[in-house]
């Protein structure tokens, strides 16, 4: 079993991955009996940039930077989980986190958090309860190191700046930020897709909201 302990501060920011809370959460990892088949997922090897089905033309309703964001929430997915979905729902697409923490109540707006780590914490699951009493949603998606898993686009770690700007031409069109080594594609308080560029290259993606304070 992995045992973690994490201390949310508003506004802490580290990278991409900016966390808001109270208290001490103490991680568990899922244990399965013997007899019971357990998907797992490879996220340490290419997935889907080597095989990308044929890419449709990028078409956006939006015109801003929050609406953009929240339409790249709705449509994007990451090898098969998008933003909003249930936990078993994630579970059937990538299997069963090596380990997850409790639910931690954030003041900052009175909800449930938790979290889901899948290959040593290079990919990062943040799921929130439903305000309307209907269990988990998937809100963050989380990926660096050594995680290969990419955007419907094809954005992956290591992907060149170049493929990028050419995948989401139009999203950075309407976005217009200025961010350096940033493409910051949505609003940072309402979510979108946020990409830090190291050397030419992506090493880190966020989907979902950058701030929460």
């Amino acid at each position: 079993m992995k045992n973690f302990k994490f201390g949310f501060a508003c506004c802490l920011l580290s990278g991409l991955v900016l966390s808001c809370g109270e208290s001490n959460v103490e991680n568990v990892s899922n244990e399965k009996d013997s007899d019971t088949i357990v998907k797992t997922a490879d996220l340490s090897t290419d997935t889907l940039t080597d095989n990308l089905p044929e890419l449709g033309e990028e078409i956006y309703e939006s015109k801003t930077n929050r609406s953009l964001g929240e339409e790249l929430m709705v449509i994007t997915s990451v090898n098969g989980i998008k933003i909003g979905m249930n936990e078993d729902e994630v579970v059937s697409n990538i299997g069963d986190p090596e380990a997850n923490s409790e639910g931690l109540e954030w003041g900052v707006d009175g909800r449930i958090h938790k979290f889901w780590y899948y290959a040593d914490s290079s990919l990062v699951l943040e799921f929130v309860d439903s305000k309307m009493g209907e269990g988990y949603a998937l809100e963050i998606i989380d990926i660096k190191d050594s995680c290969q898993f990419s955007t419907d686009r094809g954005i992956a770690i290591g992907s060149e700046l170049e493929l990028v700007q050419e995948r989401y031409a139009k999203a950075i069109e309407i976005a217009d930020n200025n961010v350096p080594d940033q493409i910051y594609l949505g609003d940072v308080a309402n979510g979108g897709i946020f990409i830090s560029i190291c050397n030419g290259i992506v090493c880190k993606i966020r989907l979902g909201a950058l701030i929460r304070c």
